[in-house]
């Protein structure tokens, strides 16, 4: 009955599933039973381990040796997959940091672009106020504004002109990354 549920447990080790499981709890059940041990006492399949040993290297092809084999063969299988896991895994967060600084490269260079708009927009307002003071002095006034406005819808033009640019450069950029 032993050697069936072993063969079992063969069977479905590749499988790993609960069958497999079912199979070492009725082999552990059946081992656990004291007319089980007595019975390979008996038999003599509960050896001194040189006896054992002896008998195995008698056995040339037995079933023992090729669980054996099995266990190794599955052993070094599962040591080349976790090499490949972790190779590929090392691999795959080098490219995930790789984009993510130049996600956050892009982002900081935006930003700073961003604030050089504000900073010029700024600056204009402060040209505007004592180029209104001035000419409010001067009594040039409907002169002024048109010049101003001039003036303001040629800066307005050259910032948005600009940053198109910087955004087509990081859609660019991060279309490079993402291939």
């Amino acid at each position: 009955m032993l050697e069936i549920y072993q063969d079992f447990v063969q069977i479905f080790d590749n499988q790993k599933c609960a069958m497999r499981e079912y199979f070492l709890e009725k082999i552990q059940f059946l081992i656990s039973r004291p007319e089980t041990i007595q019975l390979l006492k008996k038999q003599k399949v509960l050896a001194l381990p040189e006896q054992g040993s002896k008998i195995q290297e008698k056995m040339r092809f037995s079933v023992y040796k090729k669980t054996q084999a099995n266990e190794l063969k599955i052993q070094q299988e599962l040591q080349n997959n976790e090499v490949n896991q972790t190779h590929n895994m090392n691999q795959l967060l080098q490219e995930y940091d790789k984009v993510q600084q130049n996600i956050e490269k892009q982002i900081t260079e935006s930003l700073n672009f961003q604030d050089e708009l504000l900073e010029k927009r700024k600056m204009t307002r402060r040209m505007k106020t004592q180029v209104m003071i001035k000419s409010i002095s001067s009594g040039n006034i409907a002169q002024q504004k048109q010049q101003d406005e001039d003036n303001d819808d040629s800066l307005i033009l050259k910032m948005q002109n600009e940053s198109a640019q910087r955004i087509d450069q990081i859609d660019f950029v991060l279309n490079e990354v993402d291939q």
